[in-house]
């Protein structure tokens, strides 16, 4: 089965600047790569997503636009998470109403822990 993911990335975080130079979650980098570059990786990488739409701040969202693949939609973020997932769920889910929703906070996710998770969902469908 396939999977849409929304990426809810709306989030700042004061204390980041300090060292990362941002205070945009998703535009942090480890290794000089950005948690949101990890977070598009694992998901692609678990051979169940299709269509990933990413939702950040305002300020965050032309230059994910220019630097994110095809696949991936950007979006700005709602007030709160409850509107972020409203807006991202939009653009994505027309096709297969499973979607997905990751935090941005996860840059160590893998695409194997992807797999298995949804793998253990689609033992339960409703």
């Amino acid at each position: 089965m396939q999977f849409d993911a929304l990426i809810a990335g709306g989030g700042h975080a004061p204390w980041l600047k300090e060292y990362a130079g941002t205070d945009i979650r998703l535009l942090a980098k480890i290794k000089g790569k950005r948690f949101v570059d990890y977070i598009v990786d694992a998901l692609k990488a678990s051979g169940y997503i299709n269509k990933i739409c990413i939702c950040v701040p305002q300020e965050a969202v032309e230059e994910l636009r220019a630097t994110t693949p095809d696949f991936c939609e950007v979006r700005e973020a709602g007030n709160g998470l409850p509107h972020t997932c409203l807006v991202g769920s939009e653009n994505i889910g027309e096709e297969n109403p499973q979607v997905l929703v990751v935090c941005d906070d996860i840059p160590m996710l893998t695409g194997e822990a992807v797999a298995d998770f949804l793998k253990q969902c689609e033992a339960f469908p409703n």
